[in-house]
């Protein structure tokens, strides 16, 4: 069985929309020794006739189709299925610049165990260049942990879509996306493969994806409306934070993930606060043994002083 350089795990959702705008960027790749493996997670539109018309166009693309069972059931076994030895995530809406695979993989050498790259972002129509460095730069993972904290990085971003992933580390630790979460499992998968990883991280400033931004998406729902969906922007923080423990981090760097930690809170207590959803109530209460449970009391105690000031600092300078 011919073993490629990359997989490229496509996770598809009734996105007939947009699929063929992203398997048209695979194809357009000037890096070629890829297969392409689309997983139809049991759409109910033409997704999954539309994958299965690119299978029989071109031998790298395999689709397989299974019950709805969400995205990170989609990449997990995305994984299982692969053979090569570096994976990338696409989503389905999306686009490959294209020589996107190539700048990400020209970028690997020895010791090198993720490779992160700038991306291109559109608005409905407006594009922006997003996370351009000025310069290729080499991390430690330590040092790319404590950049993906800092309140707009320049030079990198938590997406799985801008990254090309070592199939080895994933398999060698046991690595998977949490299946209990839908929104911000990403974030909490990169950092479980940063804690795992040994080598540096590449992080090049060629842009090599196109993320569609499209305000009805599901993403900019969550981080909107209240729904119990949206827990999880406390909860990957949460989780990453314990995972992150394993790891001597400095201080300033563990000030930066409790900082966080404390606004996804309080960002979630806010759409809680405009949903007249008695179990969006109950829901604010689990989140703060969570928050809590993680914090000491010197943390808390200059969370709640913050939010006490903060309205009389907007008055006096506004």
């Amino acid at each position: 069985m011919r073993t490629p350089q990359i997989s490229i795990i496509v996770p598809v959702y009734n996105v007939d929309k947009y699929l063929a705008r992203c398997l048209d960027s695979i194809l357009a790749q000037s890096f070629t020794d890829f297969e392409a493996i689309l997983v139809d997670d049991g759409s109910k539109d033409q997704s999954g006739a539309i994958c299965d018309d690119y299978a029989k166009r071109d031998a790298r693309f395999r689709v397989l189709h299974v019950e709805n069972a969400g995205v990170c059931h989609a990449r997990n076994l995305g994984i299982k299925e692969s053979s090569g030895e570096w994976i990338y995530f696409s989503d389905a809406d999306d686009e490959l610049m294209p020589n996107g695979l190539e700048e990400m993989f020209s970028s690997v050498s020895n010791g090198v165990e993720l490779v992160s790259a700038s991306y291109i972002r559109n608005d409905n129509g407006t594009v922006v260049p997003e996370r351009i460095p000025s310069s290729d730069i080499v991390y430690t993972k330590e040092e790319f942990i404590a950049e993906l904290f800092k309140f707009r990085s320049r030079n990198c971003e938590r997406y799985c879509w801008n990254k090309l992933f070592k199939k080895a580390v994933i398999v060698d630790n046991q690595l998977s996306f949490d299946e209990s979460m839908v929104y911000r499992e990403d974030v909490y998968f990169l950092f479980c493969y940063l804690v795992s990883c040994q080598g540096t991280v590449n992080c090049i400033k060629q842009p090599v994806y196109v993320y569609y931004r499209r305000m009805e998406g599901a993403a900019m729902t969550y981080a909107k409306y209240y729904s119990e969906k949206s827990k999880d922007i406390v909860i990957s923080i949460a989780k990453s934070f314990d995972i992150l423990q394993r790891l001597q981090l400095d201080n300033h760097t563990v000030f930066l993930i409790k900082r966080e930690l404390i606004n996804s809170y309080q960002q979630v207590c806010k759409m809680i606060k405009g949903s007249d959803s008695a179990q969006a109530k109950d829901d604010e209460k689990g989140l703060r043994r969570i928050v809590y449970k993680r914090l000491t009391w010197y943390d808390i105690v200059k969370m709640h002083i913050k939010d006490f000031v903060r309205p009389f600092y907007r008055t006096l300078f506004k």
